[in-house]
């Protein structure tokens, strides 16, 4: 009999004897049981499974092992030196990110200078004579495959079959080729490839210049990405509206479903854009803004607000007669209106009040004006907290002014034009714009007539250049900025979108489960039930009017039954969870659409869904970007799209400070969390990161879906919202306290700190809580908003077990006595999450493994191969370059000549973790006995 056997009938005789035990017990009408005796049960039983356990889990030699074993040791970790040498790794990781997009904007600038314009590309690539890889016109190419055709034949498909309408002027074709590095997306690293929003056309002179110099950065996206093998998607937003992106792909499409995606809408495009700011909109609430001038006006506003992010700071007022704040509760003590962060959730605020806004009475411009004046000057000086305190602009949306109001200007607003000025005028009956130009002119702004729907998006961001000149004069310097946390999903609006249907649906339900109540309440006529008896449904009735029992109300509102027990509450959900699984499956179709890139060009994503048909998740990431500006002082009015005026501009040039567009590249979380290995912060360990803004970049609480659906505010959860303090005076599940919000407000000041807390923590997914004392340990990370934390429980938390088979030892590589000899079989298995050993870069036929043991019993033939000359790696990431003249690394510095790349073999390994690893396999190898 084997071990199993064994264990499983030792456990059968204790049950056994426990029911022959049970079946001699005295009637219990006329006999109490001794408690004694029912330990004596529960201590048999126990050291019954304890023995039998033991015996077939070879608990004993195992131990003898581990504690025979003199490679291993038990050590005190020091915490903070701990999180401080892993804020480094992550520093070290990011700096090459900024390095990489620094490089693409240096290049961006010089070559967008020596280009020269020419205003007839667009009529050439509307012939056919000139073309650029266009990510929704691209024709994919089978892998390898070529029907002998040249390369211009393969390449240019205008060169091919005209009549055919994929080969007609525009498309082009590509081999892609499925890249683990990119999510298993069928990618082309050769190349790089644009997107084109739906409402920009690709042959304005001005927009077909810039996709053709912009052509040239493939040579740096794929030197960077030889440089450094972890970079992700690379990418240059441009001003004018295209998105180039590297390595390329093919946008998909669809004929149902418009294309949303505006990398100028986008937050990593704004921050870098222009600076925080504080900005007031102006609504016109007039009786004379209605029909399709209120609906212009209400996308209006929410436009400007999709394009700010959350260090940026608005308010929203409505004026007529009277100015108001839209959203009431954003007002200071005095009722007066203030500038509240323009977060997620506060966004949705404004949103919901501009959907139910109402027109009446006559505009009265002098007020709103000087209200908006008052409130910026009150941020500016000071005198309010809050707000950025510069860089304010007030945005006025309105379908007539009537006066230039220059002694409100005067008053408020000179000499210094410190807030800037823009104004939309709504409507296309509208004869006098003089007024409105004046006021946006003649103060910094920008004057916009927006006559349509269609053409809301484009005229809004027609700011945000104007508000980068600032910086774009400066030239030299290019602020870095990083976003936080965000899925990649197409458009941020379609979680809300989903998370209301879901709500929608929920709330319909509980109506109308409220409504039965109140038809069983106004019912009269009681009739007897079968028995003939009314007592019972009398007895009901006076229940339901009463509303006495609170939990029996609040389920028959929720499941629309009454009585249930916890049993039935749990086969509820569980039928209500087959319901939703159902509903996502429609709405999924959808959702895989709108992710960037599209969910079903990824080869992981498809094979997850054939194995257990249901939908992964998004992958959560960071961006860093940098602006790109134009150097050139001066430009010709062709550019401009202007007509010549020789008494104006003699010389036909204009002065210009341009922003011409944004490059950025993408940081995964989980490329962050690799560099924090679990198994240096042992069990119960954890790490976590905030931004600058307290809210979370990853934490094991942050649940950024429900019910695989995206939270509306799951990229503004903030620290204080998963770590939970445990408080014996107060049976509230959150509360206020002081060593908490002390440690935030050190991380979001990038201190460095320690604290302990007592916490509670759930387990058993959410079905047990327990208190627990926590060390916390934190540390900044360089050139970042960011501030890395980690947590160890109190006491057993402070050590953990280290050492392992030291593999370079000639004793540990005998003939069939090797590190891979202790992991033969297919009787094992690895933590899927982390890291043992990788290469750099995958995507090649000899370096896709189908699971993680396959890849870890590679590189250990390789080791027991290559013995002494196997290299490990130097770290989990690549160190950063030297500084000419061996000087200590600053980001700005002149770098020394020949950067070494990672080259396309290289790899990493982790050798403490492995060599514990290959112990671990020796000592439990004794099962295969």
């Amino acid at each position: 009999m084997g071990r199993g056997g064994v264990a499983g009938a030792s456990v059968l005789l204790v049950l056994v004897g426990a029911i022959a035990i049970a079946q001699h017990l005295p009637d219990k009408k006329t006999n109490k049981i001794d408690g004694s005796i029912v330990e004596r049960w529960g201590d048999k039983f126990g050291t019954d499974l304890w023995h039998s356990l033991s015996q077939a889990t070879r608990r004993e030699s195992i131990q003898g092992q581990y504690d025979n074993s003199p490679e291993l040791k038990v050590e005190k970790v020091d915490g903070f030196s701990l999180v401080r040498s892993m804020a480094a790794e992550v520093q070290i990781m990011m700096q090459h990110k900024i390095d990489a997009i620094k490089r693409i904007m240096e290049l961006a600038e010089n070559i967008a200078l020596d280009h020269k314009y020419d205003k007839e590309r667009g009529a050439r690539l509307a012939e056919g004579r000139y073309y650029y890889i266009n990510a929704k016109k691209l024709n994919v190419l089978p892998e390898g495959g070529s029907s002998g055709e040249g390369d211009v034949d393969r390449y240019l498909s205008q060169y091919r079959d005209s009549s055919s309408e994929l080969y007609a002027p525009g498309y082009s074709s590509l081999v892609l080729t499925a890249n683990p590095h990119f999510s298993g997306i069928p990618v082309n690293t050769s190349h790089s490839s644009v997107h084109v929003p739906t409402n920009v056309f690709d042959g304005e002179p001005k927009v077909i210049n810039a996709i053709d110099w912009s052509k040239k950065l493939d040579d740096t996206f794929k030197d960077n990405y030889n440089r450094d093998p972890s970079l992700s998607w690379q990418y240059f937003g441009s001003s004018t509206g295209f998105l180039r992106q590297y390595p390329a792909i093919k946008w998909l499409t669809y004929d149902d479903d418009p294309d949303m995606y505006d990398a100028r809408m986008r937050d990593w495009y704004i921050k870098s854009a222009a600076s925080a700011k504080d900005v007031v909109i102006l609504l016109d609430t007039s009786g004379s803004m209605t029909g399709l001038r209120k609906e212009i006006a209400k996308h209006v506003v929410l436009n400007i607000m999709e394009t700010l992010g959350e260090d940026d700071f608005l308010t929203v007022l409505t004026f007529s007669d009277e100015t108001r704040p839209l959203v009431e509760c954003f007002t200071d003590a005095d009722g007066e209106p203030e500038l509240v962060q323009a977060t997620t959730e506060n966004i949705a605020e404004f949103t919901e009040a501009v959907n139910n806004i109402e027109t009446e009475e006559i505009a009265n411009f002098t007020a709103a004006l000087s209200t908006a004046f008052n409130l910026l000057s009150r941020y500016r000086s000071g005198k309010a907290r809050g707000g950025t305190g510069c860089n304010q602009a007030i945005m006025l949306v309105t379908d007539g002014v009537p006066y230039k109001y220059e002694t409100i200007f005067q008053e408020h607003n000179q000499p210094r034009k410190s807030v800037r000025m823009f104004t939309y005028l709504i409507g296309r009956e509208i004869s006098d714009l003089e007024a409105a130009k004046y006021m946006a002119c003649d103060n910094m702004g920008y004057f916009t007539h927006v006559t349509t729907l269609a053409e809301v998006k484009e005229q809004v961001l027609k700011y945000i250049p104007v508000m980068a000149r600032p910086l774009v004069l400066l030239r030299e310097q290019h602020p870095v900025r990083w976003t936080g946390v965000y899925a990649d999903i197409e458009d941020p609006k379609t979680s809300r979108w989903l998370w209301n249907i879901r709500e929608r649906a929920r709330q319909k339900r509980r109506t109308e489960n409220y409504r039965k109540i109140m038809a069983l309440q106004r019912e009269k006529d009681l009739h007897p039930n079968e028995d003939g008896e009314s007592g019972q449904q009398v007895a009901a009735l006076e229940m339901l009017t009463r509303l006495n029992d609170k939990g029996q109300m609040a389920n028959f509102l929720t499941y629309g039954k009454w009585g249930l027990k916890d049993a039935d509450i749990e086969k509820l959900n569980k039928e209500e969870e087959r319901k939703e699984r159902l509903v996502r499956e429609i709405i999924d179709a959808k959702v895989e659409k709108w992710s960037i890139p599209p969910k079903h060009l990824s080869l992981a994503f498809r094979e997850a869904q054939e194995k257990e048909g249901t939908f992964k998740g998004y992958k959560l990431m960071t961006t860093v970007s940098i602006p790109v500006y134009n150097k050139k002082n001066h430009t010709s009015l062709d550019v401009l799209g202007l007509k010549p005026n020789e008494i104006k501009n003699p010389f036909g040039k204009v002065r210009i400070a341009e922003l011409l567009g944004v490059a950025g590249t993408d940081v995964p979380i989980a490329q962050i969390e690799k560099l924090i290995p679990p198994y240096k912060l042992g069990v119960n360990g954890y790490s976590f990161a905030v931004n600058n803004n307290g809210y979370i970049l990853y934490h094991p609480d942050l649940r950024p879906m429900f019910q695989e659906i995206l939270k509306p505010n799951y990229n503004s959860v903030d620290l204080s919202e998963v770590e939970l303090i445990f408080n014996n005076r107060s049976e509230e599940p959150r509360q206020n306290d002081s060593a908490l919000f002390q440690m935030r407000k050190e991380m979001v000041e990038q201190k460095d700190g320690v604290c302990n807390l007592t916490v509670k923590v759930h387990m058993d997914d959410m079905k047990r809580v327990t208190i627990r004392e926590q060390h916390y340990f934190y540390h900044n990370i360089s050139n970042t908003p960011f501030t890395l934390g980690i947590v160890f429980p109190d006491k057993y938390g402070k050590f953990r077990v280290s050492g392992g088979i030291e593999v370079n030892d000639p004793n540990n590589r005998q003939p069939g006595n090797g590190p891979s000899s202790y992991l033969s079989g297919d009787q094992w298995k690895l933590h899927p999450d982390w890291v043992y050993c990788e290469y750099n870069y995958g995507g090649q036929a000899d370096r896709m493994f189908d699971s993680p043991e396959t890849n870890m019993v590679h590189f250990l033939k390789r080791l027991e191969e290559e013995k002494n000359r196997f290299d490990w790696g130097q770290s989990r990431v690549r160190p950063l370059p030297k500084c000419q003249g061996n000087r200590a690394y600053h980001p700005d510095c002149m770098k020394s000549a020949g950067i070494p790349t990672a080259g396309k073999d290289s790899h990493f390994c982790d050798k403490e973790l492995v060599q514990a690893l290959i112990l671990d396999a020796k000592i439990t190898k004794v099962f295969e006995e």
